[in-house]
């Protein structure tokens, strides 16, 4: 159970560290700041997910339930990837403007 709660924490800093570094770029109009945002994109789809899987596990069937926070942060992640693209199509984008040419 530790070790589970470790991982989840360890992706949250991971999003988090890299926002900081979005934003740094965006403030000073950096020329990676596109491939930041993307970048953050993906990370934020992919360690979304592990988190908001692990807390549902942990959280047993009640997870998914509308009574607890966690099914609703759930669902905005999906709606947020929805909305503004899911991982693969960030991965694309940073793919695109980090490699091409």
């Amino acid at each position: 159970l530790q070790h589970r709660m470790v991982d989840t924490f360890m992706a949250y800093e991971q999003v988090k560290s890299l926002l900081y570094r979005a934003v740094c770029e965006l403030d000073g109009a950096g020329d990676d700041a596109a491939a930041c945002v993307h970048a953050l994109q993906v990370l934020v789809d992919r360690n979304g997910r592990k988190i908001f899987g692990e807390a549902i596990q942990l959280h047993g069937g009640m997870g998914i339930t509308d009574e607890l926070d966690i099914g609703h942060y759930a669902k905005r992640l999906m709606m947020i990837n929805t909305t503004f693209g899911n991982g693969d199509y960030h991965q694309a984008k940073f793919n695109e403007l980090r490699y091409s040419a």
